[in-house]
């Protein structure tokens, strides 16, 4: 089943399938399953074509998702970039940004910029 340009697997609980789209987590697909009335064993495939509408609308009000989303993130990140702020420095060198170890931890990160140059 598409919703919102995702196909999701159809066999699925509708909590588990909702996390599939970018911007909705655990947390949010529960919230959503919990407004919408759905049970805990609902899945996708049971559906009605009314409380597929309803969800799609439901998420386009009132969730950032998708491509929405990743354009919000990519311009942040170009705005660090921009303005020279360390966060964006360390973005640029695949460092880790919020303040972690990079001594004895953040191996990946670093290897990671190390197979991109």
């Amino acid at each position: 089943m598409l919703i919102l340009g995702t196909r999701l697997v159809t066999n699925k609980l509708i909590r588990i399938a909702l996390t599939k789209l970018y911007g909705i987590g655990n947390k949010t697909a529960n919230d959503i399953c919990d407004y919408m009335g759905f049970s805990q064993k609902l899945q996708i495939k049971d559906l009605s074509d009314k409380q597929h509408d309803f969800l799609i609308a439901h998420i386009k009000k009132n969730y950032t998702i998708e491509d929405n989303l990743r354009k919000i993130v990519r311009e942040n990140l170009n705005h660090y970039l921009k303005n020279s702020s360390l966060k964006g420095y360390r973005h640029k060198h695949g460092l880790p940004v919020r303040g972690q170890r990079t001594c004895s931890n953040g191996r990946t990160k670093k290897k990671f910029k190390f197979l991109i140059t």
